[in-house]
């Protein structure tokens, strides 16, 4: 059940709006393009987080050779799309999580629904990796 234009709470830090969404997401929501920004304008000053996604990147390729090598993945995946899907994925479901569980009822236990969330995402890029026979 939604909780409608309810006064900051524990749960909900600065409280909900006309229509039950929690307004600290719907802020950090509509502030995402300049959270964006700054991170990608870290990624190119801090180059340690460059660093850390080409190590990433790097192992990725490497599986997905050996996949390819041995006929388990397809031949034609380019590290990065399958990088870049995982991270959409994740990342889409985390900034929405408020609004998500308020609209589906997703469970109580947060542990529980991000158990089944990342099964999602693993069973989507299973299905982009594994070669089809």
């Amino acid at each position: 059940m939604l909780q409608v234009k309810q006064w900051p709470s524990a749960e909900h830090w600065l409280g909900t709006g006309g229509i039950g969404r929690d307004v600290l997401s719907r802020v950090l929501h509509g502030a995402l393009p300049t959270f964006i920004g700054v991170a990608q304008a870290l990624a190119v000053v801090v180059p340690e987080i460059r660093q850390t996604n080409l190590l990433g990147l790097d192992e990725l390729q490497t599986i997905l050779l050996r996949g390819q090598a041995d006929g388990s993945m397809r031949p034609d995946l380019a590290p990065l799309d399958v990088y870049a899907n995982a991270v959409a994925l994740a990342f889409h479901f985390v900034s929405n999580r408020s609004t998500f569980s308020a609209i589906f009822e997703l469970g109580s236990d947060p542990a529980q629904v991000q158990l089944a969330r990342r099964a999602c995402i693993h069973d989507t890029i299973e299905r982009q990796v594994v070669a089809r026979c």
